[in-house]
């Protein structure tokens, strides 16, 4: 609950969910908790461009994340949230291992899957990224930045008319998305 409240800081929370983790380290919330409170303080440290803090903390939230898949491996958030401090320190194949995890426990962690999109698209795997963009937009065909990033997957692949398809149903959906627009005006010169 402190972790959470507005007048304190995470920073001064840490010290009693590091306390409760030591007592109850089977507790999945304790461990999970204390693993988003060091993500928190390693993502005030990269603002600032503290690069050794951030990696110390980066690497606690990590360990803490393990000890909560310890406590409860059935948990996806767990694995998103592991799987997203992989992929900021550029661990891409971690970062996808535990998307992968996330997506396995829920197909319908539109987040989860984008991430793992992304870092498909980050290893130049196009074609696992337009799997995965594929089986997004039909869980959640509504999402504009699933058929913009689908439609980013077929220009890569040489797949034009799709990659139009795309844009334009991105741009159906939000018809100021610049980014979509902006795509699909340099299909135009294909």
């Amino acid at each position: 609950k402190l972790a959470k409240s507005p007048n304190m800081s995470i920073e001064q929370a840490i010290p009693y969910l590091e306390r409760s983790n030591r007592l109850h380290h089977l507790d999945v919330n304790n461990s999970y908790e204390l693993g988003n409170s060091y993500a928190r303080v390693a993502a005030q440290f990269r603002n600032v461009g503290a690069s050794t803090q951030t990696d110390e903390y980066q690497k606690k939230a990590i360990w803490a994340y393990k000890e909560a898949i310890s406590a409860n491996p059935g948990y996806d958030e767990i694995y998103f949230n592991m799987a997203t401090i992989h992929s900021q320190r550029k661990e891409f194949e971690l970062a996808e291992e535990n998307y992968k995890s996330a997506v396995f426990i829920n197909p319908f962690s539109i987040d989860a899957v984008m991430g793992l999109g992304n870092i498909y698209l980050s290893l130049e795997k196009y074609g696992q990224a337009r799997n995965v963009y594929r089986r997004a937009s039909f869980v959640n065909p509504t999402n504009k930045d699933i058929w913009n990033n689908l439609g980013f997957v077929n220009t890569k692949l040489n797949l034009i008319d799709e990659a139009k398809e795309c844009y334009q149903k991105a741009l159906s959906i939000d018809p100021n998305f610049e980014l979509a627009k902006m795509n699909l005006a340099n299909l135009k010169g294909r």
